[in-house]
């Protein structure tokens, strides 16, 4: 076991130098063998997180950790749209740090928002990061908790009115399993409206869910 683990570190240090990973903070590459894809000059940054808790929303309070410009917006963008999938660990990291004080959101079920039926890849950017925070924070995670009951096209484009009028009724709860009394995290990318996290804890709260939060790495 100690051979194939210096193996593997060996590994990932030479793969390291060819492929370097760039912090997720200012863009520049890490050469060294770091598992988290920050660099020494970021690594003690000050991370300022949006908190939104509003009688507005379904949803108990959201937290989102990074502000969605400049590296922060090209890592994240890497991560959605290029398969840069080193980033998933990185993000869980920063939004374990991040939420410290709120032990609360580490003792629910994690699940991630369903990944629209338009998107077309080859993993599901939202599912990699529910994952590494649960294996992070050893609860329970169930990837398939929610899913699209119907087809809504790209929200980013429309005005808020119309976001909410085309989410609404689009997702819905796998019957599977059983939420009722239970806290919920979901786990998106990017918050900016709201509007999709929103219709998710309607629904969870429409079959019995406890509180429903929300965490997000990236805030717009």
């Amino acid at each position: 076991m100690k051979a194939l683990h210096h193996f593997k570190r060996i590994s990932n240090t030479i793969l390291d130098f060819v492929y370097p990973k760039h912090c997720i903070f200012c863009g520049n590459s890490i050469t060294a063998y770091n598992s988290m894809a920050i660099c020494d000059g970021c690594k003690d940054k000050e991370i300022t997180c949006k908190y939104v808790r509003d009688d507005r929303y379904h949803f108990d309070e959201a937290v989102a950790v990074l502000k969605y410009e400049g590296a922060v917006k090209n890592a994240m963008l890497n991560y959605k749209f290029r398969s840069i999938k080193y980033y998933a660990n990185t993000y869980a990291y920063i939004m374990d740090k991040a939420t410290k004080d709120r032990e609360y959101l580490k003792k629910a079920v994690i699940c991630p928002v369903p990944l629209s039926k338009y998107r077309k890849r080859d993993y599901s950017q939202t599912e990699l990061l529910a994952k590494e925070l649960s294996a992070l924070w050893g609860v329970e995670y169930t990837p398939d908790l929610l899913y699209r009951s119907r087809s809504v096209s790209q929200l980013s484009k429309m005005k808020l009115p119309e976001r909410r009028f085309y989410i609404h009724g689009s997702i819905d709860v796998n019957p599977q399993y059983d939420v009722y009394g239970k806290d919920v995290l979901i786990i998106d990318d990017i918050y900016t409206s709201g509007t999709t996290a929103d219709e998710c804890a309607r629904i969870l709260k429409i079959y019995g869910a406890e509180r429903v939060f929300v965490l997000c790495p990236c805030y717009d």
